[in-house]
């Protein structure tokens, strides 16, 4: 006998993401198929989840993937969530930055954690479930990511955005940067994205050289953004040091 839920709606949005957690697109059909719901009730949900940008679906394919995963934590996890959160607070109240954490997750580096400052003008769009894939755009959470080891899906090459437009990046370049990025254990884009945001951005590890998480700051344009850069990348560099010497947050998986 089926289980009878009190809010029904509810129990139906959290299976469809349950369903597309697995990190594959799926459309409609299949979507039906899998979650035995009429087309119209399905698309009502999946229209929600998408205005709380918990699933997108892309136009061409017609497919939905979940932008956010549901995931049991322990007690551990939810002490090491608190210090990392703890630690974005002070981060971004501190240099006036959006502060982000992001973890390797099937291929791509998603925003699980992210600060604010209070009462500051931001334009920066990426919200917590944001994953950023890391076989397109060459920015330097990609660039630390995969000086950390992290494997990307199959692509046709790198670009980077520059005076406004995608730009291409040969395959020499694009190991002399993310190369760069693993030696120097920081990596900073000097030219805006398309949505007029740059970032840096630096690994916490674990003991054993293990990547743990990025931390970014997303910055803003501004006239006096490239002034206030050495200062937010030292802040960022004590920000890494306080959470890998951190027992709770670079012991176990989180």
């Amino acid at each position: 006998m089926e289980e009878k839920y009190t809010a029904p709606a509810l129990e139906r949005g959290i299976r469809i993401l349950k369903i597309l957690e697995d990190g594959t697109p799926k459309g409609l059909d299949d979507l039906a198929q899998k979650t035995v719901m009429p087309k119209a009730s399905l698309l009502r949900i999946l229209d929600t989840l998408s205005k709380m940008d918990l699933v997108s679906r892309d136009d061409r394919s017609k497919e939905y993937r979940a932008l956010y995963y549901l995931k049991p934590l322990n007690g551990h996890e939810i002490k090491a969530s608190r210090l990392i959160q703890a630690v974005l607070d002070e981060l971004s109240a501190s240099v006036r930055l959006t502060s982000e954490w992001y973890e390797y997750q099937q291929n791509r580096m998603v925003i699980t954690r992210r600060s604010e400052p209070a009462k500051a003008f931001i334009l920066v769009l990426a919200r917590i479930g944001y994953q950023r894939t890391l076989n397109q755009e060459l920015d330097a959470v990609v660039r630390i990511a995969l000086g950390c080891g992290c494997k990307p899906e199959s692509g046709e090459g790198y670009w980077e955005t520059i005076n406004g437009n995608k730009t291409p990046v040969s395959k020499k370049q694009t190991q002399a940067k993310i190369t760069d990025a693993k030696v120097k254990k920081v990596a900073i884009d000097m030219e805006w994205n398309q949505h007029g945001v740059r970032r840096m951005a630096a690994p916490v590890k674990r003991p054993d050289g293990s990547l743990v998480g990025i931390v970014a700051l997303a910055q803003s344009f501004s006239p006096t953004a490239d002034d206030v850069l050495p200062a937010c990348e030292k802040t960022l560099e004590r920000a890494v040091l306080t959470l890998e010497q951190n027992e709770i947050v670079c012991s176990g998986s989180i």
